[in-house]
């Protein structure tokens, strides 16, 4: 299962020697969750940072990720993630 690493607060410098260690796979996977993260936020700036608009857009996102989920095994592979990696209900 890949696994998005929060290294929680850091400096640029930290966060450059972080990923300068990490496999090529690793890497696409940070990439993919920056991007992610950049465009949740600019999403949200843009609708206006409400709890509604946030809980609307984590349900949307966790009906995507169970449908690439499902299409993932139905075409006989296992996905990245098995469950969403979030505490927010």
């Amino acid at each position: 299962m890949a696994r998005i690493e929060n290294i929680g607060p850091t400096s640029r410098d930290r966060f450059n020697a972080e990923i300068r260690r990490m496999s090529d796979g690793q890497l696409v996977g940070q990439e993919l969750a920056q991007q992610g993260a950049i465009n949740v936020i600019a999403w949200l700036l843009k609708q206006g940072c409400t709890e509604a608009n946030a809980a609307a857009a984590l349900d949307s996102l966790r009906v995507n990720a169970q449908l690439l989920r499902e299409e993932k095994r139905r075409r006989g592979g296992a996905p990245l993630f098995t469950d969403d990696q979030t505490e927010f209900n």
